[in-house]
């Protein structure tokens, strides 16, 4: 199987996404799920080294998240220099229904060849 027809393919998998949220919205969700501490937080900085977004669109998005309650932005007692995020209980939704379902049914699809 040519590379293109494994794009379509991995396309195809892609969820239909809720009318507010964008595909760059996915990208910091999964980076979160990643990265995340026993706490389920992560640096912004972080954030912004795995899901290879620059950090003005990484902060404007995940301040639209914030808003979209999807994830909560804070400051640690120990360093206030240091800015965590966590997804919220709707946050912890869409990782469920949009970034580990969709590496499932890839993986899936992958699996066919």
């Amino acid at each position: 199987m040519d590379a293109l027809e494994c794009a379509k393919e991995a396309y195809a998998l892609l969820p239909q996404l809720q009318p507010n949220m964008k595909p760059v919205y996915l990208r910091i969700l999964n980076a979160i799920y990643k990265i995340r501490d026993d706490n389920g937080s992560a640096r912004v900085s972080n954030i912004i080294k795995i899901s290879g977004l620059l950090l003005p669109n990484t902060t404007k998005c995940i301040n639209e998240l914030v808003e979209l309650n999807v994830v909560e932005k804070f400051t640690p007692d120990y360093d206030k220099r240091v800015v965590l995020v966590r997804a919220t209980e709707l946050g912890e939704q869409y990782i469920e229904k949009y970034v580990l379902k969709f590496h499932r049914d890839l993986g899936e699809g992958i699996c066919r060849y």
